[in-house]
């Protein structure tokens, strides 16, 4: 194993807190400015959400929160330019609310000691993801980030992880990818040609049976040794 990559959200921080509170901190600025009821907003939200992705399913564009604002503004007589200061609400939100893994940063550390290149392979908007890695300290830690910004694929997307294993420098069998979603990151990756984890978030779901299961990020480092060590 030369690599580890590692999806971000819900990954190497928890993003259940993240979420919730980015909306309400949107919602509440909406209501202040333009007297949009909260609940409106937020309903209103989740219906341009799915509208956003009705347009093209599978592209990295449907990340952007600035449009769904834009358009609940324009809806409702407002000035759609107002989506800007809404956008940047939600995102000090969302940014303020997360807190990293205990375990993340230890195992970034001692995989790169232990000479591999350490990397992110995330759906999400590029500068989003990096002001993300920024704020959870993690930033330094990273060798490089692959975002479907970039590859204007989302995962599991070959393309996507066309992109993981070139900025990787290494062959996919030498790529460990390890992420909480079962079908865009484990079974995707292992598509790839890599080796794919599953970050199981929740003791309720059953173990995959064709990747490997592990309950916390802690667990990469023995898979890392035993391959080193096979």
């Amino acid at each position: 194993m030369r690599c580890a990559v590692f999806d971000l959200d819900d990954t190497l921080y928890d993003a259940r807190e993240a979420y919730p509170a980015s909306m309400s901190a949107a919602a509440a600025l909406a209501h202040e400015r333009y007297g949009i009821p909260e609940d409106e907003f937020l309903e209103a939200a989740q219906s341009e959400y799915h509208w956003q992705c009705s347009l093209h399913p599978d592209s990295p564009s449907n990340h952007s929160r600035a449009p769904r604002f834009q358009r609940i503004l324009e809806a409702r007589g407002k000035p759609p330019c107002g989506a800007f200061a809404l956008t940047r609400r939600y995102w000090e939100a969302y940014l303020d609310a997360m807190r990293p893994r205990p375990e993340a940063a230890p195992l970034l550390q001692a995989l790169r000691a232990a000479g591999l290149r350490v990397g992110v392979g995330t759906n999400m908007l590029c500068a989003i993801q990096l002001a993300k890695l920024e704020r959870l300290g993690l930033d330094e830690l990273f060798d490089f980030v692959a975002t479907s910004d970039e590859a204007a694929a989302e995962k599991p997307a070959p393309e996507f992880f066309a992109l993981v294993v070139e900025k990787a420098r290494c062959a996919p069998c030498d790529i460990l990818f390890c992420g909480d979603n079962l079908e865009w990151d484990a079974r995707g990756a292992a598509r790839a040609g890599m080796r794919g984890v599953w970050l199981r978030t929740s003791p309720d779901l059953p173990a995959a049976t064709d990747v490997e299961t592990i309950d916390s990020l802690a667990a990469i480092e023995a898979l890392v040794t035993a391959d080193k060590n096979g």
